[in-house]
C-alpha cells in the first residue's frame, strides 16, 4: 500500500525533477532572450521544433537528453552549465587580453582598449 506524504516532509525524484524541469524552462528562455533569438531563429540553430521549444520555456513538457544537448549547442553552453544554471546568477564568461575587443577609429588613429571585458549572458 502506498503511503501518502505529509506536508513538509521529504520530497521524491518526480518533485527533484519536477523543480529542475521548471529551472530548465526558465534558463532556456532567458538565454534565448539574452541572445535576442526568437523561437524561430533557436528553432531554425538547434533542429528543435518552435513548439517543443515554447513547452519546454512554460514548463509544459519534460525535454529529453538530446534536445537539451541540441537547446545548450545552440546557445553556446554545455549541458552542465544549462541544467545547473539558477535563475539569479547572471552568465558571466570571462574574456582572455587576446579576445578583449580593440576599437579602432575610422581614421586609425584612435585605438581603444576595453579594460575589464565581461560578457553577461
Amino acid at each position: 500500500m502506498a503511503q501518502q506524504r505529509e506536508k513538509g516532509t521529504e520530497r521524491g525524484p518526480e518533485d527533484g525533477a519536477q523543480a529542475m524541469t521548471g529551472q530548465l524552462g526558465k534558463t532556456i528562455q532567458r538565454l534565448r532572450k539574452a541572445y535576442n533569438l526568437s523561437l524561430s531563429e533557436l528553432s531554425e540553430q538547434s533542429g528543435v521544433a518552435k513548439s517543443i521549444i515554447s513547452q519546454i520555456e512554460r514548463n509544459e513538457t519534460n525535454p529529453t537528453l538530446a534536445t537539451v544537448w541540441r537547446l545548450s549547442h545552440a546557445l553556446d553552453m554545455t549541458v552542465e552549465r544549462v541544467l545547473a544554471a539558477s535563475d539569479e546568477a547572471p552568465f558571466i564568461e570571462k574574456l582572455t587580453r587576446a579576445e578583449t575587443p580593440i576599437l579602432v577609429s575610422q581614421d586609425g588613429l584612435c585605438r581603444l582598449s576595453i579594460i575589464g571585458w565581461i560578457k553577461t549572458v
